[in-house]
């Protein structure tokens, strides 16, 4: 950062990483970029209606929402169950956007009920915080559940529950278990983990506690079956 501070430089990340769920640090982020004079731009895709007290992300959540110099990225594909993506920033950035992005400029507009369910979303994102909370309880509910099984999961409150397996075989094997009992986990391989493999777990708010008890029987039918649980060295619950 020392050496590209003087030229207008860009700091990069996402707000929850997608295959595993953590949250980047964004307010130590985003101190980061104040010292040395950058932009920060945040893939907000999977925070988006899930953090922060009105489902604005992780801005919000970590007390910077409506800073200058944050661009977000977000897409109307997952918590807001639409089509499209868009962007929040400053109205002078947006407008920059708007004036000077080859890819706006020549990107067909979304047809109208589109843009109209999507508002309808956000809204109903936005005035129903007990939605959210239902989620973050199923999410805490079933990270727990599987943690203590033995498996080896990350810290975190999102709803994306990350199984860690030491193979790419033991992963697909516990997937092709659970789909033969009616539950669909996909697992992730490199290059989308650097090492080992996981399963993608996702819980959603209208997720019920019979569905979340179903997943984590069979995975204790798993561990009953096989006795194998891949814990890291060095790793711990939670």
């Amino acid at each position: 950062m020392k050496e590209y501070s003087r030229g207008g430089s860009l700091i990069v990340t996402d707000g929850v990483f997608a295959l595993t769920g953590e949250i980047a640090p964004v307010d130590r982020i985003y101190d980061l970029a104040i010292k040395y004079g950058a932009f920060l731009i945040i893939d907000d895709a999977h925070s988006t209606g899930i953090l922060g007290e009105h489902g604005r992300g992780t801005p919000e959540y970590f007390g910077v929402d409506g800073a200058n110099g944050i661009y977000q990225s977000e897409t109307m594909s997952k918590a807001i169950g639409s089509y499209g993506g868009f962007i929040s920033s400053d109205n002078d950035t947006i407008s920059r956007v708007r004036q000077k992005s080859v890819i706006y400029q020549a990107s067909t507009s979304l047809p109208p009920p589109i843009v109209a369910s999507s508002i309808a979303s956000l809204k109903i994102i936005m005035e129903n915080p007990g939605i959210r909370m239902k989620l973050a309880e199923k999410a805490r509910l079933l990270r727990n559940e599987i943690d203590s099984l033995g498996f080896h999961t990350l810290k975190g409150i999102t709803p994306i529950i990350p199984i860690i397996e030491d193979s790419i075989e033991s992963a697909e094997n516990l997937s092709a278990f659970l789909e033969q009992n009616g539950i669909i986990v996909p697992v992730i391989k490199y290059p989308g983990v650097k090492s080992n493999s996981l399963l993608r777990v996702t819980v959603s708010a209208l997720h019920e506690h019979k569905q979340i008890e179903m997943l984590v029987d069979n995975l204790h039918k798993w561990k009953n079956k096989y006795g194998k649980i891949f814990r890291p060295k060095g790793t711990h619950k939670g």
